[in-house]
């Protein structure tokens, strides 16, 4: 684990294959996770964090940032990225293998461009491409079965 002084938000890096058990736990769970899918050098990904972070907050879901960036930049852009930000989520640093098509081990239909989001729970998830608006949110989060 990466530990920001600066920030209350610890960074943990994780494998891809721990990644997959881990969102297997969350479908399986009653409760929403998103995971946001996203690198400090994606303009539209940095600009909906903040709103993905306040609807989530507001909704009562839990949101995970997942960084897809190179690790060479872990210990210094990724940190100041959500320092700039102020955002206090919790933070994946996804340890993905060499391969170019290792996003579509997350999810078959993920067609390689960020920003992506996946929503998971209920024995269910949706995969979002593109940047989010409130009004996705909002669409997205009222298939499953809670009042979001």
């Amino acid at each position: 684990m990466i530990s920001c002084k600066s920030e209350p938000q610890t960074l943990r890096v994780i494998s891809l294959e721990e990644f997959q058990s881990v969102m297997e736990e969350a479908r399986l769970s009653d409760d929403l996770t998103v995971y946001n899918f996203w690198a400090t050098w994606c303009a539209p990904c940095v600009a909906e964090m903040p709103i993905i972070a306040e609807f989530t907050r507001t909704h009562g879901q839990q949101l995970i940032f997942v960084n897809v960036d190179r690790q060479n930049l872990w210990e210094s852009r990724v940190p100041q990225m959500l320092k700039k930000l102020n955002l206090q989520e919790e933070v994946y640093l996804l340890d993905k293998p060499k391969l170019n098509n290792w996003y579509q081990m997350i999810d078959e239909n993920w067609g390689a461009g960020l920003p992506v989001t996946l929503f998971v729970g209920q024995g269910q998830s949706v995969l979002f491409q593109g940047p989010l608006e409130e009004k996705d949110l909002k669409e997205i989060t009222g298939k499953f079965n809670k009042d979001y």
